[in-house]
């Protein structure tokens, strides 16, 4: 397979994920350069293992759902989501 035929399929398939990608990240509220860190690492593991990932799809939403779960606790709390009522 070419580069550019292989670049045309991952920007196929990053376009239909994308609205569930988007989701993740706000349902976790992760910011936008943890996000892009979060995209970027695991972009670069499904390019390398491209072959070796059946469901791809599912395969990135549930890493990138695990990453930013992960993200979403290591954060501080800010000041807006202190419990007020304690």
């Amino acid at each position: 397979m070419t580069t550019s035929k292989t670049s045309g399929r991952l920007a196929e398939f990053l376009d239909s994920v994308r609205p569930q990608i988007e989701e993740i990240f706000v349902r976790h509220s992760v910011l936008p350069e943890r996000a892009s860190e979060i995209l970027s690492d695991t972009l670069a593991i499904l390019v390398w293992r491209w072959e070796a990932i059946r469901n791809r799809e599912a395969w990135l939403l549930a890493m990138i759902e695990r990453k930013a779960r992960a993200s979403a606790t290591d954060r501080p709390a800010q000041p807006w989501e202190d419990d007020i009522a304690t």
